[in-house]
């Protein structure tokens, strides 16, 4: 079906000519042109143009004829240009290689990529293209965010849907016949409801954003707060705070309406959106790092969510979550299926107490500027708001202190981390690709070192610090490491 050379759907042709173009032209014909004098356009082409253009100017129509001549003009050329694009972009695959042509400007860009090379396939459905039961495929590839190559198709919802199982099936064919496909198994099916993905965006917000919205409420009752530029100043401070905080749960729920992830041994997929509903897949073996996430009042409540990290998946700002905010040991089940091959983890390392004292030191010089910036203003307003400030930093700190641990097994590590926001990664060794040991002087004194490391992941995941550990810790985490075999390969498994 795939094997010879076909074009996109028609609608290509809208989508590379710009929807925004397209309306700004309707608007035109509908609205603008009723403006124009009479019989604007048959004077105009009937030798009688400079007359015609000269009484629209001394009208005070400058831009309505700018628009008269430039829209349509930039929308035919538009229009033509993009017909000529899709007629001269074709894709297929032959012999287990994906083969894409486009027209890139007066250039003609052909691209060949091996389908073990696919990472994820993604599909994507804009409002526009669900009504019209159209669909956007598109193949990212096993790379670095900022270099990875995105190739999008525009198919009819049906076709998307047949050309993803397609790929599947010819990357299977194409494998070498030493490596074993894994059977699909039982399906395994999360589907949560509005109530779900609401008790999700609730149980998300960290402590800090309401402490900070509390500390500038109760400033305003401080004396000589109340009235003047400074009572009103902090409360527009306050309404902005808590609009974008609002707004910012908003979005977050109308990405993860609908969420929904399928699973077998053989592939994940994952699909969300109210309006643009995207729908991922990749192997459980493209998974690079596993993390389970808790904040305080999800805590409270026994419950977390469990994100992977995944080569190609999405882009740098999206993260496949395997489950939103769900039961403490369903997230444990989860995270246990991803990491039975890690071994014993039970080895804790604790963080060095010289590097914890100095993380103190450092939020207290922040409360400090803090102060100096606000004080100028109010010394009252100030004090209260450094003082609320350093008293948050002490208590999250003592929570870190207890909570911070590295634990390294036979095959990876186990980093727990955060104070009222709690983070579990567990990283193999084999997907670590650097490791990087920062002191300063005062660390040098002590023997400790900040450490980090790249892994083999999209841009906004591959790095990945800790606090503060031995010099002990540094150099047993590089002699596993080092010792380890590279798991890079496996992506191409």
């Amino acid at each position: 079906m795939f094997e010879t050379p076909r074009r996109n759907h028609p609608y290509y042709i809208v989508e590379r000519t710009g929807i925004v173009l397209l309306a700004a032209l309707f608007v035109f014909w509908t609205q603008w042109e009723n403006e124009l004098p009479e019989n604007f356009w048959e004077q105009l082409f009937s030798g009688g143009w400079r007359e015609t253009l000269t009484g629209a100017l001394a009208n005070g129509r400058f831009l309505l004829l700018l628009a008269a001549g430039v829209i349509p003009i930039a929308g035919l050329l538009a229009l033509l240009w993009s017909v000529y694009a899709w007629k001269r972009t074709t894709f297929c695959v032959r012999a287990g290689v994906f083969c894409y042509t486009a027209r890139r400007g007066f250039a003609q860009k052909e691209t060949r990529v091996p389908l073990a090379a696919v990472s994820t396939v993604s599909i994507r459905r804009s409002p526009d293209k669900r009504l019209f039961s159209l669909a956007s495929v598109r193949l990212e590839l096993n790379s670095a965010a900022g270099a990875r190559t995105k190739l999008t198709l525009v198919l009819t919802l049906r076709e998307a849907e047949a050309f993803a199982r397609f790929l599947e099936t010819q990357k299977a064919v194409a494998k070498d016949a030493d490596v074993e496909e894994p059977a699909a198994g039982a399906k395994r099916e999360l589907r949560y409801s509005p109530a779900g993905v609401l008790l999700h965006v609730l149980l998300t917000v960290s402590l800090t954003p309401p402490v900070l919205l509390l500390s500038l409420w109760a400033v305003q009752f401080l004396p000589g707060m109340r009235d003047g530029a400074g009572g009103i100043a902090f409360r527009v401070i306050l309404l902005a705070i808590a609009a974008f905080l609002f707004s910012t749960g908003v979005v977050q729920f109308v990405r993860l309406f609908g969420y929904t992830v399928t699973a077998d041994d053989a592939r994940v997929t994952v699909s969300h959106g109210l309006f643009n509903r995207q729908t991922y897949a990749f192997a459980p073996n493209k998974v690079n790092t596993v993390t389970v996430r808790q904040s305080l009042l999800a805590r409270l409540c026994r419950r977390a969510y469990v994100e992977v990290t995944v080569m190609g998946y999405g882009n740098e700002k999206e993260r496949p979550l395997l489950c939103l905010y769900a039961p403490q040991e369903e997230a444990q089940a989860i995270c246990r299926a991803l990491t039975a091959d890690f071994g014993d983890l039970s080895d804790e390392k604790k963080p060095a107490h010289a590097g914890i004292l100095q993380m103190r030191l450092l939020h207290a010089g922040k409360c400090l500027l803090l102060f100096c910036v606000v004080a100028p203003f109010s010394l009252p307003a100030g004090a209260a708001l450094a003082g609320a400030w350093l008293l948050y930093g002490e208590v999250e700190h003592k929570f870190a202190a207890r909570i911070t641990r590295l634990c390294l097994s036979e095959t990876g590590l186990r980093y727990t981390s955060g104070g009222f926001q709690k983070t579990v990664r567990y990283v193999r060794y084999g997907d670590i690709q650097q490791l990087t040991a920062k002191t300063d002087p005062i660390q040098k004194t002590f023997g400790n070192a900040r450490l980090s490391w790249i892994v083999l992941a999209a841009k906004t995941d591959r790095l990945m610090k800790t606090t503060y550990f031995t010099e002990e810790v540094r150099r047993a985490l590089a002699e596993r490491i080092a010792a380890a075999p590279d798991a890079s390969t496996r992506l191409w498994a």
